[in-house]
């Protein structure tokens, strides 16, 4: 429901809340019609949101191929088979789960399992493309979980030793 108030200049203003801390401001002479207007465009906003409501019934598995079929054409071939290679191959077990139902623990499940298979980052690349599914079809609510830490390689100091060559056999 839009606010209206009366201005300083006799002129009456809604202001519509479009999402992300943005406001539309529609002013007028004519409370009445301030108010038409701002009904009009909230609905405008609401029927917007509605078509966003498409994907609330798609899967994790369906997001994933959208995204990357959607990039196909401004990726490299190189990533662009890496990406089909992770949708295919990893998180698995989200696969089936709709992507707006998808909580924090299924998530942080499928990390736990990632990660006793998967180098650290590998498991980070996976998150990285999950996240961008779930952002690309309007899911942006916060999840927290902890992802593996990156492997530290312990310092291999090589020690060469003195090589002496013969060469009193050499003709």
């Amino acid at each position: 429901m839009a606010n209206i108030t009366r201005l300083p200049s006799g002129s009456y203003r809604a202001r519509v809340h479009l999402g992300g801390g943005k406001y539309k401001s529609i002013t007028g002479k004519d409370k009445k019609d301030v108010q038409l207007r701002a009904a009009q465009l909230e609905a405008e906003i609401e029927s917007q949101n509605a078509d966003d409501d498409i994907y609330s019934g798609m899967t994790v598995a369906e997001a994933m191929e959208k995204y990357v079929e959607a990039k196909k054409n401004v990726l490299s071939p190189k990533t662009y088979r890496e990406y089909t290679q992770t949708r295919k191959n990893s998180l698995t077990m989200l696969h089936s789960i709709p992507i707006n139902e998808l909580t924090q623990e299924q998530i942080q499940q499928a990390v736990n399992i990632a990660a006793a298979d998967h180098a650290p980052k590998t498991v980070r690349n996976m998150y990285g493309l999950l996240s961008v599914y779930r952002r690309t079809f309007g899911h942006l609510e916060q999840v927290q979980f902890l992802l593996p830490a990156p492997q530290t390689e312990p310092k291999v100091t090589r020690h060469y030793g003195s090589v002496f060559l013969s060469y009193h056999n050499c003709t």
